[in-house]
């Protein structure tokens, strides 16, 4: 099996599982195994961390996949629309990815004046 890399930053966007939830899970990957593959991007783990330390704590085989993107702002997009699309969660969970989402979006396209010259004019960007 390839490296398994965590990545904080990641790791944090990702709301902590209650501990029934987290014995749910457990129980059902000890009972069935691992069915559903971790999702890495180059070697960093980018969805399944919970069912990753068990797997790890109790020696489980698991499979991986993973994804291209052209950038940690894509990525974390990619685990803010996975997460609310497989989560129930609050409205305020919810909220706090939307905000995610928006900075991220934000930072990906970047903004018009941080390509101002002192002139007050704006330069041309080159794609």
């Amino acid at each position: 099996m390839e490296e398994i890399i965590i990545d904080e930053e990641f790791r944090r966007l990702l709301p902590a599982l209650d501990s029934v939830a987290r014995m749910q899970l457990e129980e059902q990957l000890l009972e069935f195994g691992c069915l559903n593959p971790l999702v890495l991007w180059n070697g960093l783990l980018i969805d399944g961390y919970n069912r990753y330390e068990i797997i790890r704590r109790h020696d489980l085989p698991y499979r991986t996949v993973s994804l291209e993107f052209k950038s940690r702002e894509d990525v974390i997009i990619w685990i803010i629309k996975t997460q609310v699309a497989q989560r129930n969660l609050t409205p305020l969970q919810l909220s706090h990815f939307r905000g995610l989402h928006y900075n991220m979006d934000k930072m990906r396209q970047g903004t018009s004046n941080q390509h101002i010259q002192k002139s007050g004019s704006v330069s041309k960007r080159k794609f």
